[in-house]
């Protein structure tokens, strides 16, 4: 099995577990305001961009019935944070970008 797609089942089956136990409180708490500060600036009814609109995952049963749209968007935080990480991870080995041959002017 691609563990890609096995990681994928994994966090829909946590996803909707989550949904299952937690009342739409705590995902208005917990999940919500996420979205609406890193997603919502551009992925909203005007700009949707890359055909994104994230109004329609700020409910709890959005988990179950969106299921690939929170496929998506787990996606691209994973992709997001893995990159933070590679590059935290290049800064801490001594890393430097390279300075063009004139100099930084």
């Amino acid at each position: 099995m691609d563990w890609g797609l096995r990681s994928r089942r994994s966090t829909y089956v946590r996803l909707r577990c989550a949904a299952w136990h937690a009342d739409p409180a705590t995902f208005e708490k917990t999940v919500v305001p996420v979205l609406t500060k890193a997603c919502s600036p551009c992925h909203n009814e005007n700009l949707a961009s890359g055909g994104m609109n994230i109004a329609q995952f700020t409910q709890a049963a959005s988990l179950t019935k969106s299921r690939d749209g929170w496929d998506i968007i787990v996606r691209k935080i994973r992709a997001r944070r893995d990159a933070s990480q590679r590059y935290a991870a290049s800064r801490a080995d001594g890393f430097r970008p390279p300075v063009p041959a004139g100099g930084v002017r």
